[in-house]
């Protein structure tokens, strides 16, 4: 069976015309590379070259070797580098999960690193709550994601990329919107906003013992996506946490004060714990420069 190696002496001699040229080219002595051809027209059970003194020329068989193999090899080294290539995380597919907290800044800036930088990555994102994100990375749907406060999981590695601090949103007509900053204390008798409890077990644990050290069990209602006005209950007792971040792009009807004192809560890239993709590395990399 001839092999892969035959068929580039094949080209190079063929290209060259001459078995001293294409043996310089291809780093090796004349005579191996004579009898390589050889053994490749005994392969195929016909001559490929015409062999005088004076010069070498291609027989039909050997001009339509040339046509096709010339293609394969071409076909061959671009399978080669990019098998290569995606060795070292630089070409492939990654996919990409990210909280609502991350819509608005980290989500479009980390795509335009990546474009930037690896422009052989191909990333697909998509959004859902944390909860929901760390379930698609377990089952392999998602590569790596980007949560917010959300609780351990197991299977899922996790490593911080910035802390949030917190804000509390509430429309303009509450009765605290004229106030310049909110404590804990202000919003007991109020309702939060938030998500299902499967969705980011996290971040509903640390409100309930916020609440807690302030000496009430808040009152909370659930929405799928706790920032948006849309989806808020009607009443003018309903509040949301959120990141400073995110209240950048709240709309008009909403009003976002800090809390005092100061609360944070994490952004982390999570990913499975088995996953050694060098693709996901070279994600990951990326992704730690944000801030």
């Amino acid at each position: 069976m001839p092999e892969l190696r035959h068929l580039r002496y094949f080209v190079a001699v063929a290209e060259e015309l001459s078995f001293a040229r294409a043996a310089d080219r291809l780093h090796m002595a004349a005579s191996p590379l004579s009898q390589a051809i050889r053994q490749l027209e005994d392969e195929l059970g016909t001559p490929l070259f015409l062999r005088t003194t004076r010069k070498v020329e291609l027989t039909d068989a050997g001009r339509r070797l040339l046509d096709q193999g010339a293609v394969a090899l071409e076909a061959v080294d671009a399978a080669f580098a990019a098998a290569a290539r995606a060795g070292r995380g630089v070409e492939g597919t990654i996919r990409v999960g990210f909280t609502t907290a991350a819509r608005h800044e980290l989500r479009p800036r980390l795509v335009a690193l990546l474009r930037e930088r690896h422009p052989g990555l191909q990333v697909d994102v998509s959004e859902a709550t944390s909860g929901a994100l760390c379930r698609e990375l377990l089952s392999r749907r998602l590569d790596l994601a980007l949560t917010f406060a959300a609780g351990p999981t197991p299977g899922v590695a996790r490593r911080k990329l910035t802390d949030e601090r917190l804000v509390v949103l509430l429309r303009r007509s509450h009765r605290l919107a004229a106030r310049d900053a909110v404590h804990f204390d202000d919003l007991r008798g109020d309702r939060f906003v938030v998500p299902a409890e499967e969705l980011n077990t996290g971040f509903n644990g640390r409100l309930r013992a916020w609440c807690a050290e302030h000496g009430f069990e808040p009152a909370t209602v659930v929405a799928s996506v706790i920032w948006d006005d849309e989806e808020w209950p009607p009443g003018d007792d309903v509040v949301a946490v959120a990141t400073e971040r995110w209240a950048r792009h709240v709309p008009d009807r909403l009003r976002a004060l800090p809390l005092v004192p100061e609360q944070h809560l994490p952004i982390e890239l999570a990913w499975r714990e088995d996953d050694a993709s060098p693709v996901l590395a070279t994600v990951r990399e990326v992704a730690s420069g944000l801030t």
